[in-house]
């Protein structure tokens, strides 16, 4: 999911983007999704036992905990964002994964975007250029909105 906000509502001669996973359910939500499906699991489980089929318990074990983990690395990812703000002469980066942020900051003059394609619009890769130092952007966002922003953010680097 990609945010651009423009000026109007920022200071003066502002432009953001903001990326940030698309999540569909609260972590309420989740919670209730993944106790469904370990009660769902049980419950075969139940009958397995009834049937004789003990075997079953060990490997349904190890489902549930499986889905646990996958769970967990969901919920561990769903606050991540990048915001990418042009200000003034300063172009500045914001990566937030798992709770650990980094910023970088370049001249806006200075700045280089790089927009790798391995076939037009198709498994695109942005990154922003300056003193040696190049910062990946836009992993949150699908190739259409690269571009997209690739294009926005040309006319706004160049432009003062």
């Amino acid at each position: 999911m990609m945010v651009v906000t423009d000026e109007r509502s920022m200071p003066p001669a502002a432009f953001s983007i903001t990326a940030a996973r698309n999540c569909s359910l609260s972590s309420a939500g989740t919670a209730c999704v993944l106790g469904i499906l370990i009660f769902l699991c049980m419950a075969v489980v139940g009958v397995a036992l009834w049937m004789g089929a003990w075997m079953v318990l060990p490997f349904t074990g190890l489902e549930v905990a499986a889905l646990a983990w996958a769970f967990q690395r969901l919920a561990a990812h769903a606050r991540d964002y990048e915001r990418l703000t042009v200000q003034g002469d300063r172009v500045v980066i914001e990566l937030s994964e798992q709770g650990r942020s980094r910023r970088f900051e370049f001249n806006r003059y200075w700045t280089r975007i790089v927009l790798r394609c391995l076939r037009p619009c198709h498994r695109c890769r942005l990154a922003l250029c300056s003193g040696g130092q190049e910062v990946v952007f836009g992993k949150h966002m699908t190739d259409a909105e690269r571009v997209m922003a690739v294009r926005d953010l040309r006319g706004r680097l160049r432009s003062r």
